[in-house]
């Protein structure tokens, strides 16, 4: 979506992180997929995620709706295993990930990453949370703005595809137009 690659930009830019993106739940609830957001000096973030590779007390806090802060992913206990080659090979040494929970249920989240240990100010993580949460009101209306113009798109279709087929008539039953 071009208003989460935009407002990425924009929060990378300040932060002067090394990656800022959205992430998105599959179907399966288990892995989050990557969108395209904010790089600087490092490789895109893995296409897909997969809760399991996190401790299970991190994901559960996580699905609760806490904000996820790691000054440094390899000191802190994050992943179930091999925590440091992975964070080498992510190039992920400090993060900050904001789940978006609607209805109980995870629909995104955003995504901080820095390549080298942070520690990240309340500031910070609060203007990551703003952003999170006007990032994704203005995603959900536009995504709902789409959805009505292309039901309304249909409806002019199936109008105008049955418009041979309509008459008007008036109260006592007798065709006025055809």
């Amino acid at each position: 979506e071009e208003i989460q690659v935009a407002a990425m930009q924009i929060l990378g830019r300040h932060l002067e992180v090394t990656r800022a993106f959205y992430s998105e739940p599959l179907k399966n609830e288990a892995t989050l997929k990557s969108n395209p957001g904010y790089m600087e000096g490092v490789e895109s973030a893995p296409d897909e995620v997969n809760f399991s590779a996190f401790e299970p007390e991190i994901i559960e806090r996580f699905l609760s709706g806490e904000t996820l802060v790691f000054n440094d992913t390899v000191e802190g206990q994050v992943l179930k295993e091999n925590q440091e080659e992975v964070a080498g090979a992510m190039q992920v040494r400090a993060a900050i990930s904001v789940p978006v929970i609607r209805n109980g249920i995870l629909v995104a989240a955003i995504r901080i990453h820095q390549r080298s240990p942070r520690i990240w100010t309340a500031a910070e993580v609060s203007l990551v949370e703003e952003v999170s949460r006007h990032t994704w009101e203005a995603v959900e209306r536009a995504r709902a703005e789409n959805a009505l113009r292309e039901s309304e798109q249909k409806f002019r279709d199936l109008v105008e595809a049955s418009a041979l087929a309509i008459w008007e008539t008036d109260a006592g039953g007798v065709v006025v137009t055809d």
